[in-house]
């Protein structure tokens, strides 16, 4: 078994083979969601006639992510460590409208493409990054909506957006279509979502942490994560299982399980450390940032050969280099018995999330190009 680490002969992420393919591309894909189809459809045919035809579809995207922004830098303001005890009921209104607003325009720009005729694979590219890009800042939201501060439910929070989302990418490149099921994230995932802040709104925050009305001896917030984790591991059994029997699959299965060692390895490297260091107690914020910019280069890498109809190619170099520097920190740590508040770990941080921050820019900038 050998896992593709291969790029483009001159270096670029789009080989020769790849920029024909994406000539030829055509989506394919369909939301079986009820409330999608019955509910939010309609309302965004007639929200469509609103937007002027030349506004382009990503200008559409753009506004999306800006709407997320702001309720990301209000919500960073009031709870910079993911839990503060006055919190005005306004700042839950407003992350709860802009979830919705993010949640309209994500559905509106595909529409404004067709409607214009500018539909393309870049485009849908970019729209793949954005939501990468929104996972993780809705996580972090939604952390602090919860009050999950800097414990494992705000590393769980994260983890429970972008395992589906990881998954489900995947299975798009091994079965040439991107069908998301009757109940599904991105429908009534961010819907449920945006009734909990509304929520927290009317009961305020600290309900969150009072003991559960059904087992006293759990969190609301605990009791919340829980479920949703292994909602979100059932989901992924379900697409593993999906690319499993498909018709379309090239290759032994477990090429496509080592496929998914990058992300995996990822997320235990961001476990480990947790468990290992104060981390997550001092820079949480930088930390699910860290993670959620390698996760959506990662994820945009997945697109990017599913709309190349390539091979996934998931030992980039930028995963050997968060490997070395995570190898690098761990000997130091065990050599010199360094202890959980040590320094090294806050310069590891800041090394991977410049990292994280220049490869994904050079994705965006280098893709954009070509």
């Amino acid at each position: 078994m050998e896992i593709p680490t291969q790029h483009a002969p001159d270096g670029s992420y789009i080989s020769p083979s790849g920029r024909e393919a994406l000539r030829r591309y055509q989506y394919r894909g369909r939301d079986m969601s009820l409330i999608y189809a019955h509910v939010l459809t309609p309302m965004n045919n007639i929200l469509i006639e609103w937007i002027p035809l030349w506004m382009a579809p990503n200008v559409v995207t753009l506004s999306g992510v800006a709407v997320g922004g702001l309720a990301y830098l209000v919500l960073a303001a009031y709870c910079p460590m993911l839990r503060c005890d006055s919190t005005p009921a306004w700042v839950y209104i407003l992350d709860a409208f802009c979830s919705f607003a993010y949640q309209t325009l994500d559905n509106l720009d595909g529409k404004q493409a067709r409607r214009t005729g500018s539909s393309s694979p870049l485009g849908l590219l970019f729209d793949h990054g954005c939501d990468a890009f929104n996972s993780t800042l809705g996580a972090i939201n939604q952390a602090c909506v919860i009050q999950a501060g800097t414990t494992w439910k705000a590393l769980a929070l994260w983890q429970i957006v972008t395992l589906p989302f990881f998954f489900t990418t995947l299975e798009e490149l091994y079965t040439g279509e991107l069908v998301l099921p009757v109940v599904n994230g991105p429908t009534e995932g961010i819907l449920f979502l945006c009734l909990t802040k509304l929520w927290t709104a009317y009961v305020g925050a600290d309900w969150w942490e009072r003991p559960n009305a059904l087992v006293p001896s759990v969190q609301n917030n605990t009791a919340f994560v829980l479920p949703l984790v292994a909602m979100a591991n059932v989901f992924v059994l379900v697409n593993m299982h999906t690319i499993f029997r498909s018709q379309h699959r090239r290759g032994h299965f477990l090429q496509v399980v080592a496929q998914t060692a990058p992300y995996v390895g990822l997320q235990a490297l961001a476990v480990l450390w947790c468990l290992h260091s104060d981390i997550m107690l001092t820079w949480p914020r930088t930390l699910l940032w860290t993670g959620g910019l390698l996760f959506a280069k990662m994820a945009m890498h997945l697109m990017l050969a599913h709309l190349c109809q390539e091979r996934f190619a998931p030992l980039r170099r930028t995963f050997l280099a968060v490997a070395a520097v995570a190898a690098c920190t761990a000997m130091m740590v065990y050599i010199l018995d360094l202890s959980r508040d040590s320094t090294i770990h806050k310069y590891s941080l800041g090394v991977l999330f410049l990292l994280a921050v220049s490869s994904y820019v050079h994705f965006v900038v280098v893709v954009i190009r070509e």
